[in-house]
């Protein structure tokens, strides 16, 4: 009869683990560890301009998986060139502005009402010679002519106009002028409220104590709503 031998091998496993692109594999005391090799990968893009072929992956936390993404579907936006040049945004890309949406904007004709800030028993007659308007982004410039063929009676404070476009609130609009027919006083003008602007003599007197057929000349600046 011959006795069975038996043998209990003890195999390494594994006996040899190498890494993949950007993965390390370091061994101490027979435990593997498996982590990222940053130093394969290529260095950090100075700019990054959208290709669809650039993808990156992602990992659903609820379902565990992994998946490919390009980076266009990504959203946000990339960085303009960086050659000095000024760039806006346009249609999804970075443009030069051409200078016409900077400082060329026409200016658009303006029909402003007018009224004492404190009217009296008798209206004043008012003849608008000129007003125009002129808006870039929320910038608002304005110029107005304006005749007081007749005073009225008892009015007074402040010489009120509508602006051609409302006024931001916790703003204020800021302008000057003068009377070109009669006096020559200086104008003041500021925000009355959100759509009105006032004129007062530079002493803070209304227009309204002076002479009939009085012109008054005047333009100001002021952020729009």
């Amino acid at each position: 009869m011959t006795d069975a031998i038996r043998l209990k091998v003890m195999p390494q496993f594994p006996s040899k683990v190498t890494g993949g692109t950007g993965i390390e594999i370091d061994k101490e005391d027979g435990e593997f560890t498996v982590e990222l090799d940053y130093s394969e990968f290529l260095p950090e893009l100075a700019a990054y301009v959208p290709d669809p072929n650039v993808v990156a992956l992602i990992w659903n936390q609820v379902t565990g998986i992994f998946k490919l993404v390009p980076l266009t579907m990504l959203g946000g936006l990339s960085d303009a060139p960086a050659d000095g040049t000024l760039y806006a945004r346009r249609n999804g890309i970075w443009t030069p502005p051409a200078v016409s949406d900077l400082t060329d904007a026409s200016w658009t004709p303006w029909v402003p009402s007018w009224t004492w800030g404190s009217p009296g028993g008798t209206p004043a007659t008012f003849v608008t010679n000129t007003a125009r308007y002129k808006q870039i982004g929320k910038s608002v410039w304005f110029q107005a002519d304006v005749t007081i063929t007749s005073l009225g009676v008892g009015n007074s404070a402040g010489l009120l106009f509508t602006t051609p476009v409302s006024i931001r609130p916790g703003t204020n609009l800021i302008g000057s002028g003068r009377e070109a027919v009669n006096t020559g006083k200086q104008l003041q003008v500021s925000a009355a409220s959100g759509s009105q602007g006032s004129a007062l003599t530079f002493d803070n007197a209304s227009p309204a104590t002076l002479p009939v057929n009085s012109r008054y000349q005047f333009g100001g600046f002021y952020e729009a709503a």
